[in-house]
Formats: structure tokens, sequence, C-alpha cells
């Protein structure tokens, strides 16, 4: 089994002969000491299978990215401004 070192670049779609869009996921590869390119190793049609590690931000990412906030946050900011704001 050959293995390879990459890093995800991006995404991006390609088009098939049938003119049919795929998603496809773009990975810079570092040479681990052979001489082949890696446009050799691979030939179309082939398939790779990719272990990776996420960032692991759990609930708060959902938080930074959409801007939820506790329903808790919310009641408390209400009460806040009730007993802060003058009459």
């Amino acid at each position: 089994m050959m293995r390879l070192l990459g890093k995800k670049i991006g995404m991006t779609h390609i088009f098939t002969e049938q003119g049919i869009r795929l998603s496809v996921t773009v990975i810079e590869t570092e040479p681990l000491g052979g001489e082949k390119t890696d446009s050799e190793l691979f030939k179309p049609g082939d398939y790779v299978d990719v272990i990776g590690t996420s960032k692991g931000k759990g609930f708060q990412g959902g938080m930074k990215r959409w801007n939820w906030q506790p329903k808790s946050f919310l009641s408390l900011s209400k009460i806040m401004d009730q007993i802060i704001s003058p009459p």
C-alpha cells in the first residue's frame, strides 16, 4: 500500500465527458522519498482513501460561525436591560 502525506488546499468542481459535475477536494502532497510525481502515481478513475483530522471546535464552532446564542443568555440580557435602563 502506498502512502502520501498531504494538506487540503480547497474544494472545486470538475466535469466528466458526459457533462456531469463532480465535487473534488484539492490536496497538496509532499514527496516522501520517491522519485515519481503525483501524476505518475494516479490514473483517471483511481479511488483514494483519505484519513483526516478536524479542528474539533465542538458546539462553539457553530456559535461563532452562525452567531448562535444560548436562550438563557437572551433571557438574561433582556432582564438586565430592564434593570439597568432608566425609567
